[in-house]
């Protein structure tokens, strides 16, 4: 792809500083002098206002300063337009609003511009560009987006087989290798219908030649893709036409964490009917896809209220570990950074487990917004529903509705990073609140190779352990799988968090712990990052988020710093 220009402006409380990269390197932001940032505080804040009215406030903030600015910057082409896209309400003070690059009406795939925003005083005290002009060209296409759908298709279903599916598309102003083209974006998904084995992959059809001009696998899987799992026939829906209405609390054994308490929901005619339906999680549930991978399976149900039996005997154990899993996600995001959700708007999501017939993955779909969990097949693996798994799955949503990470290149391999983070993250605060589980930095250690210790799918501590994965960006080559590439931020987070040593560099960081280190990467991911995020941005941005929370001259910033310069990123 054509690299696009990166500008970071932050202006923060603490001495002022900027950080800045591209054409305002060595220099402040231009325009309206930037606002001091909010001064920083150790948690999540109470608010001051209605999340909504905060939100409101802050577009308006964002739009006017972005307005007179947008000159200095190069962005005031007649034909450009910023949309607000999303506001991140960040809990620490401040507001991070997500403007989409259009172009004569058209989106600009990976164009935006965030703009920070101080609550308090009602400024900006920041600006992340990642737009930039766009050469005269026609947005008319050649033919309508049906046609596009088709040629997507086509291409799917030649390297997934015949199917029923379902497509996503939008016309964009597309970046690639020869420069910028109108082109259709297409996503294309399985997951909720029957087949071979689950996939999604995002197209790019130019919308003048027909041809594909880029793709990627859009399935974000727990690890790199190895085919089959598929069973066959229809089974969907879930319930009998019994209505839950009452929450209840159920006790469950579990496969990964003992013996756990769930959120259940009890028939509203008060009869012993109970589901495995979380109705103060924003109502998420848990079904059984009976090995097959179409529709939404069945909603498991019980007459006591008691769940599972600890073993794989028991069908309904894993359901326990997934729904317990989703539970402990939904208070980890709430209660550590004041997230109501995935989407952040109170909607629990759903966890379909039992997918497929030895299905050795687990996936977050983008399409449905639903997790799902294979069995694994007794030999490599077993059940991909322990928490840190569970966790992963659902950052991926996270990812999705913020910086929306395209699942890519290096930007892809930030996605699974982010996800493995804020699994390890679950993982460490459900050991916290009744978990029987023994939190580390290893990824998926419970159910990689049943019965062998010292085993797991990635390693923090050292990614290299995988044989396949790198930990320093010296390593790094267009095309990794980006599973793969993942090694890089997520050792740059377990130096940040418990410290250690780049096995490649040889480089040591003193470590700042894992809260610190979970808040910073959290802030950086949500409110900074762009979807074709590099890790050289990344790194700028996570230093932008911990001078934001710790302040500009903190040993933080400066560990945060040190962290990303151990991984080979400067």
């Amino acid at each position: 792809m054509q690299k696009r220009t990166f500008v970071a402006a932050i202006a923060l409380a603490v001495g002022m500083a900027i950080l800045a990269a591209g054409p305002l390197a060595g220099g402040m932001l231009p325009g309206p002098a930037p606002v001091p940032g909010p001064a920083p505080v150790p948690g999540p804040a109470a608010a001051t206002v209605h999340p909504e009215l905060a939100r409101a406030n802050a577009r308006s903030v964002a739009s006017s300063y972005l307005s007179q600015v947008k000159g200095q910057l190069g962005l005031d082409e007649p034909d450009l337009a910023f949309v607000p896209r999303s506001v991140v309400v960040d809990g620490h003070g401040a507001s991070h609003v997500r403007f989409e690059e259009t172009y004569r009406g058209v989106p600009v795939f990976s164009g935006e511009v965030i703009a920070h925003v101080n609550n308090q005083v009602q400024g900006v005290f920041g600006l992340s560009s990642r737009a930039e002009t766009i050469p005269f060209m026609d947005v008319s296409p050649a033919f309508g987006a049906g046609k596009a759908d088709r040629i997507a298709k086509r291409d799917f279903h030649l390297n997934n087989g015949a199917g029923k599916v379902d497509t996503a598309t939008r016309l964009v102003i597309y970046p690639g290798c020869q420069g910028y083209a109108l082109a259709y974006q297409v996503r294309v998904s399985n997951v909720l219908h029957d087949s071979l084995a689950p996939a999604e992959t995002m197209y790019f059809v130019d919308a003048r030649s027909g041809l594909i001009i880029d793709s990627w696998d859009a399935l974000e899987a727990k690890k790199p893709s190895t085919g089959g799992g598929g069973g066959h026939g229809g089974h969907g829906g879930g319930g009998s036409g019994v209505t839950y209405s009452t929450p209840v609390i159920g006790s469950g054994s579990s496969l990964y964490s003992g013996s756990v308490s769930i959120g259940t929901a009890q028939a509203s005619d008060g009869s012993s009917n109970f589901a495995m339906q979380d109705l103060v999680r924003g109502s998420m549930y848990t079904t059984d896809m009976n090995n097959r991978t179409n529709g939404g399976g069945t909603l498991f149900t019980s007459t006591t209220n008691s769940w599972g039996n600890g073993s794989t005997s028991d069908s309904v154990t894993v359901g326990v570990d997934a729904h317990f899993g989703a539970e402990m996600t939904w208070d980890y995001y709430l209660n550590t950074f004041g997230r109501d959700g995935i989407y952040n708007d109170g909607k629990g999501a759903v966890s379909r487990v039992h997918y497929g017939r030895n299905y050795n993955n687990a996936f977050w779909s983008d399409s449905c917004k639903c997790m799902s969990y294979g069995d694994g097949d007794g030999r490599v693996l077993s059940p991909l529903t322990s928490l840190d798994v569970a966790g992963h799955e659902m950052s991926h949503g996270v990812t999705s509705a913020t910086s929306n990470l395209n699942y890519s290149g290096e930007p892809g391999g930030l996605n699974e990073a982010f996800s493995d983070i804020m699994g390890t993250g679950v993982e460490f605060y459900a050991a916290a609140h009744g978990a029987q589980k023994t939190p580390n930095y290893w990824i998926g250690e419970d159910v990689y190779t049943p019965n062998t210790p010292n085993d797991a799918l990635r390693y923090m501590d050292d990614p290299t352990k995988d044989g396949a994965s790198i930990d320093n960006y010296a390593d790094y080559y267009s095309g990794l799988d980006v599973h793969y590439s993942s090694g890089i931020w997520n050792n740059m987070f377990y130096l940040l968090a418990h410290g250690g040593k780049n096995r490649t560099s040889g480089i040591s960081v003193s470590g700042i712990g894992i809260d610190k280190a979970l808040a910073i990467c959290y802030l950086a991911n949500t409110s900074y990052f762009g979807s074709g995020e590099t890790f050289h941005q990344a790194r700028l941005d996570c230093i932008a988020a911990a001078a934001q929370l710790y302040g500009s001259g903190s040993t933080e910033a400066q560990r945060t710093s040190d962290a990303w310069t151990a991984v080979g990123v400067n």
